[in-house]
């Protein structure tokens, strides 16, 4: 409603290439202005000025109001790896509320209430600016202490307001799994984050850094390209809020979750070794680009301001962060790469393990219910719900998680078995459909059966990669609601619940000490 208001008046400044916005976050108001020109302070001020007085427009309210309802109705289309994302940050993060709560409230708002916010926004603030260009520090000085005279705040301490922070999870593996809101998507998707060191420890964030680059590639490869697992494959690094640092797997595609999950589990275990064969000439060329991305220019003014306005506004204060990274990386070993990766990645060496899986099920396939999660592996559930997939309808879960310990059994005393799926899948449907008198035919539905096949190899001849997650976790979350697996996952029914059990991190702690120049 405020860039409505101020559109008309500002043309002029906008057609001379002038640009304003004003923006919310989950704690504070942001104003930006950008151009070359030496009118910005002038922009500036009104647009600053402008906001405080701002009055509601009752037209205004109703149309934007409208806009709000169908923003929130438009989340159903948003693609499954989006919203897994999205539950993942609501997961991680405090003071971040899911958009069906934002949305109920909505009624609740008024032209009145929306109008005594306005005019009570400015009342009390702490106020950061970051003001790049050509500037010298005397007129940087005057801007500021004109938006100070324009606002005339109470003094709000900084440590007081209201900041996001980041849950720090118990070691476990943890999964929270959800239906599509939109019942025309056929795809599915999981976002997996593995939890490593704290964010403070720069030389692990550098270390996290490298290794995401390699397994993206080998993710890649193997998941899209070779088993063409997913339309969206990849693997990235981040951290929350002064937190831990976490590796994100993420696939979305037309295969269930619990298959993906089984093949993100082999990933895993296969790229420790991955890891041990990479030579030093690959280990040193990928240092040599990340140094060369760190030390490369900046491109233009823009991302000068929001690289500076990041570190002020993350309170880091680490204007230095890529000549840090730079030193860390000229004296980093491939040693410590395969280090990081077996005490955080590895299940089977991790101390601590941590991991959260988001699922996003499409409506189109077969979702397993609370009591399947809890009395099935995720080795049954993944070869049912391909079996589903392929419309074998009258199968019986049961039966196939028979079929698998019976398999697995007899894989251990013929270790040297045929690696031909097909045969297994036939008995497989023979075992789980005799009962009710169905028949199958070895040869029908070959090509649909490559994903069933693929699932049959990694449930029999792959299940001792997988192991059992139940001594990672030392905590009882059956009182809370969620469900354990027979692999020692823990099932989410409610993350509010989850949450408040679980610690929060401080809020980051700068990395400069901050010595005040001007004493007044």
């Amino acid at each position: 409603m405020l860039g409505s208001d101020l559109y008309e008046d500002l043309y002029n400044a906008t057609c001379a290439g002038l640009s304003y916005c004003v923006y919310p976050t989950s704690s504070t108001v942001e104003v930006s202005v950008a151009g070359f020109s030496s009118k910005l302070p002038e922009l500036l001020k009104t647009v600053v000025e402008r906001a405080k007085t701002f009055k509601v427009d009752s037209t205004q309210f109703s149309v934007y109001m409208a806009k709000f309802k169908q923003a929130f109705g438009n989340v159903a289309n948003y693609t499954p790896s989006g919203l897994c994302g999205a539950y993942t940050n609501y997961i991680n993060n405090s003071s971040m509320w899911h958009y069906q709560l934002v949305e109920s409230e909505l009624p609740k708002v008024t032209l009145d209430k929306l109008q005594a916010f306005v005019d009570s926004l400015f009342d009390v603030t702490f106020t950061k600016m970051c003001m790049v260009g050509n500037f010298d520090e005397e007129e940087a000085l005057k801007v500021a202490d004109n938006m100070q005279d324009i606002i005339k705040p109470s003094p709000n301490l900084g440590y007081t307001s209201n900041k996001t922070r980041a849950y720090n999870f118990e070691p476990g593996y943890y999964v929270h799994q959800l239906q599509m809101p939109n019942d025309d998507c056929v795809n599915s998707a999981i976002e997996c984050s593995i939890y490593c060191g704290l964010q403070s420890d720069k030389r692990q964030v550098v270390l996290l850094e490298i290794l995401q680059e390699v397994v993206h590639d080998s993710f890649f490869a193997q998941l899209r390209t070779k088993h063409q697992l997913g339309y969206k494959v990849g693997a990235s690094s981040s951290s929350y809020h002064g937190g831990r640092s976490v590796l994100t797997l993420r696939i979305e595609g037309e295969s269930n979750p619990m298959f993906m999950t089984l093949h993100i589990n082999r990933f895993i275990h296969e790229m420790q070794q991955r890891l041990i064969d990479m030579t030093d000439e690959q280990f040193d060329n990928r240092v040599k680009s990340l140094i060369n991305i760190y030390q490369e220019r900046m491109k233009n003014i823009d991302e000068e301001a929001d690289i500076y306005n990041g570190h002020i506004c993350s309170n880091s204060y680490n204007f230095n962060l890529c000549d840090i990274k730079v030193g860390f990386l000229q004296s980093i070993s491939k040693g410590e790469l395969l280090e990081l990766w077996n005490k955080y990645v590895n299940p089977s060496t991790a101390p601590a393990y941590t991991r959260l899986d988001v699922q996003m099920w499409s409506t189109k396939i077969w979702k397993p219910t609370v009591s399947d999660f809890k009395e099935y592996s995720a080795k049954t559930l993944a070869l049912y719900g391909c079996l589903h997939s392929e419309g074998n309808d009258a199968l019986d879960i049961g039966k196939v998680d028979e079929f698998i310990s019976m398999a697995i059994a007899g894989h251990k005393e013929q270790a040297d078995a045929s690696d031909d799926s097909e045969s297994l899948i036939a008995e497989l449907k023979i075992a789980s459909l005799s009962a009710s008198g169905a028949t199958y035919t070895a040869g029908e539905s070959a090509e649909r059966a490559t994903h069933t096949g693929t699932a049959l190899v990694l449930a029999v001849k792959d299940h001792e990669t997988f192991g059992n997650y139940a001594d990672v976790s030392h905590k009882n979350f059956s009182t809370i609601g969620m469900h354990k697996t027979p692999d020692g996952m823990w099932l989410m029914t409610d993350y509010r619940k989850f949450q408040a059990t679980q610690q929060l991190f401080g809020l980051g702690v700068s990395a400069e000490v901050l010595v005040p120049k001007y004493s007044s």
